[in-house]
C-alpha cells in the first residue's frame, strides 16, 4: 500500500503451511498498515465516514471528493 511514493503497509494471503500451522481457515489473508505515517502525513485526503452498516466492524474511511 502506497502513501503517496511512501510504502505505508502490505496486505496479501498467508502462505498455506502458515495458515495450517496457525489453525487458521484457508485463504486467510492479513493487513499489515504503519498508522503513524499514515496519521502524519498532512495531505488531508480521507474523511471519517459516520455511516456504516455495521458499526461494530470498526472505522471506515474514503477518500474526500474535492481531491485529486
Amino acid at each position: 500500500m502506497l502513501l503517496g511514493d511512501v510504502v505505508v503497509g502490505h496486505a496479501g494471503q498467508l502462505h498455506p503451511s502458515v495458515v495450517e500451522r496457525s489453525g487458521l481457515p484457508k485463504g486467510t489473508c492479513a493487513v499489515e498498515i504503519d498508522l503513524d505515517v499514515v496519521r502524519d502525513d498532512q495531505r488531508d485526503v480521507l474523511e471519517h465516514r459516520r455511516e456504516g452498516r455495521n458499526r461494530r466492524r470498526g472505522k471506515s474511511f474514503r477518500q474526500r471528493h474535492d481531491v485529486e
